[in-house]
């Protein structure tokens, strides 16, 4: 493994999944997908690192599952208190 690599997307990743403010959080998860892009690329070119290539599987999911919370959370709290009644939760599925 390439720690160095793997701390660049991992850090954005985690940052992604923390942020709190929607406003920022689309620019985080897109910084963090292209990291993880860029590092899966890097890794179809070499033999082994098994276990990081899932954790980017896993990771890329997570993001897409917090995309879809933003939304929610958007659409739901920050224009229409009203709202909330009317949407459920998102359901996550792969």
């Amino acid at each position: 493994m390439f720690p160095n690599e793997q701390e660049n997307w991992l850090a954005l990743y985690k940052a992604a999944l923390l942020e709190l403010d929607l406003q920022k959080m689309p620019e985080r998860i897109a910084l963090a997908n292209k990291a993880l892009q860029e590092r899966s690329r890097e890794l179809q070119k070499s033999c082994g690192h098994y276990g990081e290539k899932l954790e980017i599987q896993y990771a890329k999911r997570n993001l897409q599952a917090a995309e879809r919370m933003r939304r929610w959370r958007h659409e739901n709290f920050a224009s229409d208190s009203r709202a909330r009644e009317r949407s459920p939760m998102p359901m996550f599925t792969n």
